[in-house]
């Protein structure tokens, strides 16, 4: 997950390009726990590369096949049972946790986060089974 994070914070600092990235990410979901460590960083961290994926991204996340399909959908599964979760027990705590373990900073309402979140998913999920 650290070197995931490093990557992405380079690519966001255009200090990798939109050719490299594609490369070291297909490297990293070739293994399910690669998959799984890329997943929850690039979902849940700062960057901005769920948001707006390059094409030769999308073309790695393909090509790495059924594995990142299932995470895909569990990734989606697991934050839908999250929010009805938090939404049922009202657990103020829990969500101000799961807040602040998005990392993406305190200025956000847990409204917006929510939104992000879903976003990214979405946008994960187009990636791994839609045609370019």
């Amino acid at each position: 997950m650290e070197i995931t994070a490093a990557w992405l914070q380079q690519w966001d600092n255009e200090e990798i390009s939109d050719e490299v990235l594609p490369d070291r990410i297909g490297e990293m979901v070739a293994s399910r726990d690669g998959a799984r460590g890329f997943f929850v960083v690039s979902l849940e961290g700062e960057s901005v590369l769920m948001d707006r994926l390059p094409d030769a991204v999308v073309g790695q996340l393909r090509g790495a096949g059924a594995g990142v399909v299932d995470l895909s959908f569990r990734n989606l599964a697991m934050s839908t049972a999250t929010a009805v979760h938090h939404r049922r027990t009202g657990d103020g705590a829990q969500q101000a946790g799961s807040v602040q373990s998005s990392a993406i900073g305190p200025q956000q309402t847990p409204g917006r986060i929510q939104q992000r979140m879903w976003k990214r998913r979405k946008i994960q999920l187009r990636a791994v089974l839609l045609p370019l």
